[in-house]
């Protein structure tokens, strides 16, 4: 158990179905998955698989991957059809999503949009794709993500993030990061 009392994610096992997560484990409370926010309703959810992407779309080749990218959404070619995907960090992208929120961490500038963190890379065009920044705070949460609870307290999760409710200073509920399965709660 680390200092926030969670245990590692390799500690923990998760079954992820079509309609709910199940979290197995004597700490852990079945929960099904919820929608946080609907900021996003609109938005192709993670995993949605279409025969053609906007034609408006950009190609971003990034890790022998041919990625198309239109306002925040990334689509991974598999066969003949692409997947909306949660976009990889160090993907590159040239422009930053309509409606992108400002978030300042430790000095550093990050931008936020539909489950995903950017930061301007110096001397470079374009926004990188970074892991979420422990700290960064949100108002709302895309579709997909599943609700665990753990020693008595309340995550949101997907991907290996784990935000926690917490009210700001106008009385309003944010998401904050936590940790993930990468910088190891």
């Amino acid at each position: 158990m680390n200092k926030l009392g969670l245990f590692p994610a390799a500690m923990l096992i998760v079954l992820v179905t079509a309609k709910e997560i199940v979290a197995v484990s004597s700490l852990l409370t079945r929960q099904q998955v919820t929608v946080v926010h609907d900021r996003y309703a609109s938005y192709p959810r993670w995993g949605y698989r279409t025969a053609s992407v906007p034609r408006s779309a950009t190609v971003i080749h990034y890790q022998r991957v041919s990625y198309r990218y239109v306002n925040g959404i990334v689509y991974r070619p598999v066969g003949r059809t692409f997947v909306v995907v949660p976009p990889p960090a160090g993907l590159l992208v040239p422009t930053l999503p309509v409606g992108f929120v400002n978030i300042m961490i430790g000095g550093t500038p990050f931008y936020y949009h539909y489950g995903t963190y950017y930061v301007k890379p110096v001397g470079q065009q374009g926004y990188k794709v970074v892991p979420p920044p422990v700290g960064a705070r949100v108002d709302s949460l895309p579709q997909g993500y599943g609700k665990i609870s753990l020693d008595g307290k309340t995550y949101y999760v997907l991907n290996g993030v784990y935000y926690q409710a917490r009210v700001n200073e106008k009385g309003e509920v944010e998401y904050e990061v936590v940790g993930s399965n990468v910088n190891s709660l």
